[in-house]
């Protein structure tokens, strides 16, 4: 198993990258994908006999990272993610939270979304959180993100939106309760698709606003059952 974020570089290379500007003079706008339990001969550009063309082209036109150190479970990979640190820093070492956890990444940490902010950024994440949400406080709007659209827990059914029968989708704090037999992913990219041309789940963004996004729909990659083959 990899992951395609190593999150300490990838803080190091979010910063270098606001740190740079556009010929406008203003840093670029950012996507970034995190790919839960994605194997490493389940993409095209790795020889897989599974098809992921829009992967393998977005591999093509950038940087591949093959050599490098990642951890195997969701919230360890999203509490380094967010913070930059090992998460034995952060407590979330161990395992993954559970529905009946009664934590979530500690709330003394700063996010990668908290510091984005404070350079003019508007954040904003779709699909799986996965670092508490026991209080409100753990919640991906009160950890830096303007707005919030997927599931607090480790997976769903793709269709209905539930774990243990119990509804776990959210436009940010709201119960997302019209979608039932809707296949979360199309959901997901249309929401990023809004969301990346400026227009936020409740209200448009002026264009003065440079966007991180941070895109998680990804799930789907542990699920064959599920999985959508346009999607990849």
């Amino acid at each position: 198993m990899f992951r395609t974020v190593l999150a300490v570089w990838s803080l190091t290379a979010v910063f270098s990258t606001v740190a740079r500007t556009n010929r406008a003079g203003r840093p670029p706008h950012i996507l970034l994908i995190l790919a839960d339990d994605l194997g490493w001969s389940d993409v095209g550009f790795h020889g897989s006999k599974i098809q992921t063309p829009n992967i393998d082209k977005l591999a093509s036109n950038g940087v591949i990272l093959d050599n490098y150190y990642v951890l195997p479970l969701c919230s360890p990979t999203r509490s380094a993610l967010m913070t930059g640190m090992y998460p034995i820093h952060t407590g979330l070492q161990h395992l993954v939270l559970l529905p009946t956890s009664a934590y979530g990444l500690p709330l003394n940490f700063t996010t990668l979304p908290q510091k984005l902010k404070q350079s003019g950024y508007a954040t904003h994440i779709v699909g799986k959180w996965h670092l508490g949400y026991n209080k409100w406080e753990y919640t991906p709007t009160y950890r830096g993100f303007d707005t919030f659209y997927g599931y607090y827990n480790a997976q769903e059914d793709h269709y209905d939106h539930t774990l243990l029968d119990i509804l776990d989708f959210r436009d940010n704090k709201e119960p997302v309760t019209n979608i039932g037999g809707e296949f979360a992913t199309f959901k997901y990219v249309e929401v990023t698709y809004f969301l990346a041309t400026c227009c936020s789940i409740q209200k448009s963004y002026s264009t003065e606003h440079n966007i991180f996004l941070l895109e998680n729909n990804t799930y789907s990659v542990l699920d064959h059952l599920f999985l959508c083959p346009p999607c990849v």
